[in-house]
């Protein structure tokens, strides 16, 4: 078999979906997911791992974890992100280290000496895993969350909400209680023994519990060496400096798995860095130095000011309120965690069932109701549904430069020396110290303003074709104005999703228009899942009058009608101006079909820079019933490229200067078809492929345009 680069660049230059073969390597670890389990591999002569998914029983597991095990399957790789504010699933599990993934058929054990630490961890994460399924009921997802840094199981409502809010990065897991779980350890010890090396010693083999339980995340690791420095301060004789050992921490992260440059868990713990030495610490320094110690609104403020760059750039939404939800999420997770852990411990000593873990679970209940709870509540608070969409680097600069300076123009304005003998400083008043914490939340609304994606000028259009898969979903804005032109596929389940995202990408909370050209589920599904989330608020949606208009759109129609949103009927002949747009209708006709593809309304859209023809998925025959047809800017391809629509005659009334080909990338219907790629080329468009070049964004301006790639 060939090693793991080898398989990932036959994989990408090939572009097949899996590659058939086999391989031998060390399991490190495993864990359960959904009705599977996952086992991280490291194959013989690699430094890198693979994540191999088999259907076995928790005994077969646990056995397999820790030893070496010969594998026969199919190779793949993780999903790289291809659209506009999606996630890359690819680049993250590189920075993890994980090359791919390997669905197995087959394995074996092979004979040899077994590592039997990773069967006791794996053996503990399903202990506690089995004691949440007893106790948890309802709220499960929110204890694997709070103990196992297993957030795959938590509601989903609660992720959305979270991101939401600006708290996406509390599902991950938390440094800062570890590191505050280790001290506090090793101070309860401390107080109890008079040996030095002892309680230090009993502080750490405890902290490797919550260690085993993640599974030794980024997170863990830098609490694990913030908990070891100040474990080993005092042995040599040294004070504990928090930056100092954070700084270190992170150091040794880089050096050791310089791969986790790349993890969202760095850039936070930098941005913590930056918020505790170069803001907090130095304003605490001066402003708070008579209380001889930092002031707690100071800390959180600075860190949401530090924190703010990287929320908007991953969510896309600043998050008005989070200062104050860090603050009370960070307490419920620590409580929930707390109580769950203690019911664990109940269970181990008093048996599966037990009264007394049944009762600790219950009193924890409430707790995680609110830990689910409390994000949506903020999300019905006044304006905490601004929508930024992602900042250019030069904005993000900007902002921490400004925030930088901060302690300094602090200090140039309320600082006044004392004439006296010895010319001292004299501490700020109450006065000075609440212009301080208000300077902080002036240029955290001041970032929330600031960091927006830069909108469209008024003589600007943005004509944007998602990679949704087999389907299609088109977006085309002015300054003022969203059209959503279908959205649905076969072959992606989170096509809502991507149209979310990709509107957040670029600040849109507002679809004035959805145009929907036939009842097709490659067209439909995405736009179905967008109502029924209530993300948006959508102006009216636009449908095909077609024959048999009463039996279709049915999902739609009842989405809408949840919604609020008004439904109306377009035929040929019927013209929408949505700001500078003009949407006229060319199809369907008198003659059109009484169902099906050829049912699909087609659009001319203008404006005074641009013109577009969408076509859904109509066919040769109705392409030459359509005698309106015109020369347009841009083409959306009919029927996804299929060799039975494009006709050569059709395109040379067209004659776009750019065609857009929407499909699947592994669709099995061979579109798009090589013949109508090669009358595309006869006519001298330019082509482009979403499932060759994924999502692709054209900024249009009189002047010319701009043309973004989602995947480069």
């Amino acid at each position: 078999m060939p090693d793991v680069p080898s398989f990932r660049s036959s994989l990408e230059s090939s572009g097949a979906r899996f590659l058939e073969g086999s391989f031998e390597g060390e399991v490190l670890s495993g864990k359960r997911k959904e009705e599977r389990y996952v086992f991280e591999v490291r194959p013989s002569k690699e430094t890198v791992t693979v994540f191999v998914y088999l259907n076995v029983s928790e005994e077969e597991a646990a056995m397999l974890t820790g030893a070496r095990g010969s594998f026969q399957g199919r190779y793949f790789l993780f999903q790289k992100a291809t659209n506009f504010g999606e996630f890359d699933v690819r680049s993250y599990y590189d920075a993890l280290g994980v090359r791919g993934g390997f669905l197995a058929e087959k394995y074996s054990i092979c004979p040899g000496r077994k590592r039997y630490l990773p069967e006791l961890a794996f053996r503990l994460r399903e202990y506690v895993r089995g004691a949440v399924e007893c106790y948890g009921g309802a709220r499960q997802g929110v204890y694997l969350s709070a103990l196992l840094s297993d957030r795959t199981e938590l509601p989903e409502e609660t992720g959305t909400a979270l991101k939401a809010t600006g708290l996406m990065y509390l599902l991950s897991s938390s440094g800062f209680l570890f590191s505050f779980f280790g001290i506090a350890v090793l101070n309860f010890f401390k107080k109890r023994m008079k040996n030095r090396f002892l309680p230090a010693a009993l502080a750490g083999l405890l902290m490797l519990i919550p260690g085993i339980l993640t599974g030794f995340s980024f997170s863990f690791l830098r609490a694990m060496f913030v908990f070891l420095v100040r474990a080993a301060a005092p042995l040599f004789k040294r004070k504990f400096d928090v930056l100092s050992a954070f700084s270190l921490s992170l150091l040794i992260l880089v050096l050791t798995r310089p791969e986790t440059v790349g993890l969202a868990a760095f850039r936070y713990s930098v941005a913590l860095m930056l918020s505790s030495g170069a803001v907090s610490d130095v304003i605490a320094a001066y402003f708070f130095k008579s209380s001889k110690r930092v002031s707690a609104a100071v800390r959180l403020l600075s860190m949401k000011c530090a924190f703010l760059p990287l929320t908007v750039t991953d969510t896309f939404r600043p998050g008005l309120y989070a200062f104050f939800g860090e603050a009370v999420m960070t307490f419920l997770r620590a409580v929930v965690t707390i109580l769950s852990g203690t019911g664990i411990l109940g269970d181990a000593l008093f048996g599966r069932g037990n009264l007394f873990s049944g009762a600790v679970f219950s009193g924890a209940d409430l707790l995680a109701g609110c830990y689910e709870d409390f994000p949506k509540l903020l999300n019905r608070l006044p304006l905490q549904s601004i929508v930024n969409g992602r900042p250019s680097f030069v904005r993000i600069m900007i902002y921490l430069i400004l925030f930088s300076l901060i302690p300094v123009v602090l200090k140039v304005l309320l600082i006044r020396r004392k004439y006296a003998k010895e010319s001292e400083e004299r501490l700020p008043g109450k006065g000075a110290r609440a212009v301080v914490l208000a300077s902080l939340f002036v240029v955290y609304l001041f970032g929330i303003l600031f960091l927006r994606h830069a909108p469209l000028s008024r003589e600007e259009t943005r004509l944007t074709m998602a990679d949704v898969g087999q389907g299609d979903g088109f977006l085309l804005e002015t300054d003022n104005a969203v059209a959503v032109i279908d959205g649905g596929s076969t072959d992606r389940e989170d096509v809502g999703d991507v149209l979310s995202n990709t509107l957040f990408y670029y600040g849109r909370s507002r679809i004035d228009a959805v145009f929907l050209s036939h009842d097709d589920e490659d067209h439909t599904s995405g736009v179905v899942s967008l109502l029924q989330s209530g993300r948006f608020s959508v102006g009216r949606i636009y449908l095909p009058d077609t024959k048999n208009k009463k039996s279709e759109f049915t999902a739609v129609r009842k989405a809408a009608e949840e919604a609020g949103i008004p439904v109306r009927y377009l035929s040929a002949g019927d013209k929408i101006t949505l700001d500078r747009l003009t949407f006229e209708v060319l199809w369907p006709g008198p003659s059109a079909a009484e169902s099906g593809n050829d049912t699909s309304m087609v659009l001319s859209v203008r404006c005074p820079e641009t013109s577009v023809l969408f076509t859904g998925d109509i066919s040769a025959s109705s392409e030459a019933a359509i005698g309106s047809v015109k020369a347009h800017d841009y083409l959306k391809v009919p029927h996804h490229g299929s060799a039975y629509s494009s006709s050569a005659a059709f395109l040379k009334r067209v004659s776009p200067r750019i065609a857009l080909v929407s499909y699947g990338k592994y669709n099995t219907y061979g579109h798009p078809a090589s013949e109508t790629l090669a009358r595309l080329e006869e006519v001298k468009s330019r082509t482009f492929l979403s499932g060759r070049d994924g999502a692709v964004s054209f900024r249009i301006a009189p002047d010319g345009e701009n043309v973004t790639f989602a995947s480069r």
